[in-house]
């Protein structure tokens, strides 16, 4: 499935919409346990040969050292470039809806962490 999976109105701003997303992931992991399925979360950069380097590199230092991954800083610049007086009037921007940056493409980061130090979570038989 695309991004974002839930996303109440004005969830950058109201408490009721934040807890609305909590309880929207509970339901649908207890339907994904009930069920054969597989839900992913699609995340296009994941295939990214950079990403990929990165990734089986850090795989290779990693059991050397005691210590885990403590800092990460993640960027992505897609092209655009929105002024602040846009910002809140573009109809194709979460920040229109108050949904903030997460909402719009900071899936992309959260997903591409877990890629590159979590691994990928194996799938469903």
């Amino acid at each position: 499935m695309d991004k974002p999976v839930t996303a109440p109105v004005d969830a950058g701003n109201s408490l009721a919409s934040a807890r609305q997303i909590f309880e929207d992931y509970q339901e649908i992991g207890q339907r994904l346990a009930w069920s054969k399925s597989n839900v992913i979360v699609q995340c296009q950069r994941r295939s990214h040969e950079g990403y990929r380097f990165i990734k089986n590199l850090s795989r290779g230092f990693r059991p050397g050292i005691s210590h885990p991954i403590s800092y990460i800083d993640i960027y992505h610049g897609d092209g655009m470039w929105c002024m602040p007086a846009e910002l809140f009037n573009r109809e194709n921007h979460p920040y229109k809806y108050g949904y903030g940056k997460l909402m719009h493409s900071g899936y992309h980061f959260v997903g591409l962490v877990c890629l590159v130090v979590g691994g990928e979570q194996p799938r469903r038989t």
